[in-house]
């Protein structure tokens, strides 16, 4: 754009006057904060990592609630061994197999002695 009016003529002068609200309207947007839809989004992750600060009524500190549980199906591992075996490799995973089925039957056997 030229900035000597000189060069201008009358028709391209008006045109540029009418440019001048759409600069403005350009730095009133940079100006004005984020949208709230994406501030209160980022609040909200924020504080749904928060731990419970809290005092329970019991005056003891306890683990803060935790959000999900992941649901695993043990009795369908100890069925289905050599698949999970064959699933653990192909990942290249350190996953111990025994480990998991030794833990799984302690399990099984502390809840048939505690009926």
């Amino acid at each position: 754009m030229l900035t000597c009016r000189r060069f201008l003529s009358s028709s391209a002068a008006t045109t540029t006057a009418s440019f001048f609200p759409l600069r403005t309207l350009t730095r009133s947007l940079l100006r004005r904060p984020p949208p709230r839809l994406l501030s209160s989004a980022a609040s909200a992750a924020t504080t749904a990592v928060e731990p419970d600060t809290k005092g329970s009524a019991g005056g003891g500190a306890s683990a803060p609630k935790p959000q999900w549980k992941a649901a695993i199906d043990f009795k369908w591992i100890r069925d289905n061994r050599d698949a999970v075996a064959a699933n653990i490799q192909n990942r290249n995973s350190a996953a111990n197999l025994d480990l998991v089925l030794e833990l799984y039957d302690e399990y099984l056997t502390l809840q048939k002695a505690g009926r």
